[in-house]
């Protein structure tokens, strides 16, 4: 019988698929794993943006329109894309080190 279950969910498409596993995992009917899944494709959208380059990372900020003061556990979270390094870093890097002598100078200005 479970190999019989597992070729049905082989032969659906993967929503419909996720949907059969959650009726049959809680025992619910197929609208409350149908409208599940869809709440949680909401979630999902809301927290992780789909796209992200090379040297990105998602963070789950408070919202500005929290309250100060207010638990974190209250607050309203939101999804940031954050960029740790990009191609640009590179061609900077690389002007950077052309510079010489005017980086010699930026880096003596800040240390003084």
């Amino acid at each position: 019988m479970e190999s019989e279950a597992i070729a049905r969910l082989q032969t659906k498409e993967a929503g419909e698929a996720i949907i059969e596993r959650i009726q049959r995992d809680f025992q619910l009917a197929p609208l409350v794993a149908r409208t599940l899944l869809e709440q949680l494709r909401r979630y999902d959208e809301d927290y992780y943006p789909q796209r992200r380059e090379n040297g990105q990372l998602t963070y789950l900020a408070v919202s500005k329109a929290s309250p100060a003061g207010q638990k974190l556990t209250a607050c309203q979270r939101v999804a940031v894309k954050l960029t740790l390094h990009s191609p640009d870093d590179l061609i900077a890097l690389g002007h950077w080190r052309r510079g010489g002598a005017a980086a010699a100078a930026l880096t003596a200005h800040r240390r003084g």
